[in-house]
C-alpha cells in the first residue's frame, strides 16, 4: 500500500490481538541453591548452570552474557563493560560477589560455547536438580480467552529468565529502577517494567518494609 501497489485500505478499525504470559523470575536464595548445588560429576551442566548465574547476575541478554570475555571485565574496579548486540548501546555493570565467585572459578574467562538451544533444553533438568520446583500458575490471554496452565518453576526458566530475574531482584532489594535500566539497557520505562515479576503479596510487604525504614529514620 505504501508503495501503490494496491489500494489503500482502512485498517483503523481492526485491534491487533497478543498473548500475555505471566512469566517466572529465580530468586536470590534459589540462585544460591543453584550455585551450591554440586554437578562436579556433570562438567557440561555444571558450565551451563554458571553461565545462567552470569545471565541472572548481569541482567543481558543471552547474546550478550554468552559472549563474556576477560576482556570485558575490569577486575581492580569489579565492573563489566560491553557494547550490547541488539541496541548497540554500552552498559557497565557492577560485579556482584555471586558473580565474582563464578569469574573466579574460571580466571575470569566464563563459558562463552554453549548454544542457546541446549541452554534452553538443559538448564530446566538443573533447577530441577537444585529444587527449584515453586509451583507456579500461568495465565495466558490469547485473543478474549484466558487460560490457566500449572507447572513448576523449573519447568518455566529459559534464556529469558536471566534477564528477568536480574531485574525483579535488584527491584526487590530497593534499587531504583533509573539505576537498573542503566545498568541492563533498558531504553524506556515501559519495556522495563515488564521485566518486573512480583506478586501482590511481594508488593506489599515491599511497601511495608520502606514504610518501616522510613519511619524508622523518622
Amino acid at each position: 500500500m505504501r508503495n501503490n501497489y494496491t489500494t489503500t485500505i482502512d485498517l483503523s478499525a481492526f485491534k491487533s490481538l497478543t498473548g500475555k504470559a505471566t512469566d517466572i523470575y529465580i530468586s536470590e536464595e534459589e540462585l544460591d541453591l543453584m550455585l551450591k548445588y554440586d554437578l562436579s560429576d556433570n562438567i557440561e551442566f555444571d558450565r551451563l548452570r554458571d553461565l545462567f548465574i552470569i545471565g541472572c547476575e548481569t541482567g543481558l541478554r543471552y547474546s550478550d552474557f554468552s559472549r563474556l570475555t576477560k576482556y570485558h571485565i575490569d577486575i581492580n574496579k569489579r565492573i563489566i563493560r560491553l557494547t550490547m548486540k541488539k541496541t548497540l548501546g554500552n552498559v557497565v555493570i557492577p560485579i556482584s560477589k555471586r558473580l565474582q565467585k563464578v569469574l573466579e572459578k574460571y580466571d575470569y574467562h566464563p563459558p562463552t560455547d554453549i548454544s542457546s538451544h541446549y541452554f534452553n533444553k538443559n538448564i530446566k533438568t538443573i533447577a530441577e536438580l537444585a529444587k527449584i520446583n515453586v509451583p507456579v500458575t500461568k495465565i495466558k490471554e490469547i485473543g478474549n480467552q484466558k487460560i490457566e496452565e500449572h507447572f513448576f518453576k523449573y519447568e518455566c526458566v529459559s534464556t529469558h529468565t536471566c534477564r528477568r530475574s536480574f531485574c525483579t531482584n535488584q527491584f526487590l532489594n530497593g534499587m531504583p529502577s533509573i539505576l537498573i535500566r542503566r545498568i541492563s539497557g533498558h531504553t524506556d520505562e515501559k519495556s522495563f517494567l515488564l521485566y518486573i515479576k512480583i506478586d501482590e503479596e511481594q508488593a506489599a510487604m515491599k511497601m511495608l518494609e520502606l514504610w518501616v525504614q522510613k519511619e524508622t529514620q523518622g
